[in-house]
């Protein structure tokens, strides 16, 4: 999350060689960091986790959709199950 919101060169090079513009770096960090701040308030739990769990799907299908099944794809699994599991609390 910071190192999209920052713009770390790893991150920017990630989207744009799968062919995301720049400013969705920005933008995925936005609604990473929105989602977890969320998710933190008792009242607002459910739609940051929500919010976490629809971005981990759009990461899972930007790894299968570029065949990149190493790095963070494991870890963006490990994440909607559990942004799910406090959706769901």
């Amino acid at each position: 999350m910071i190192g999209k919101l920052t713009g770390q060169p790893e991150a920017v090079e990630m989207f744009r060689a799968w062919g995301y513009p720049v400013w969705f770096v920005y933008v995925t960090g936005v609604l990473e960091f929105s989602g977890a701040v969320l998710s933190l308030i008792p009242r607002t739990r459910f739609f940051g986790a929500g919010l976490l769990a629809l971005v981990m799907l759009g990461a899972i299908g930007s790894h299968v959709v570029n065949a990149d099944f190493g790095g963070m794809f494991p870890l963006a699994i490990v994440f909607l199950v559990v942004a799910g599991g406090v959706a769901l609390a």
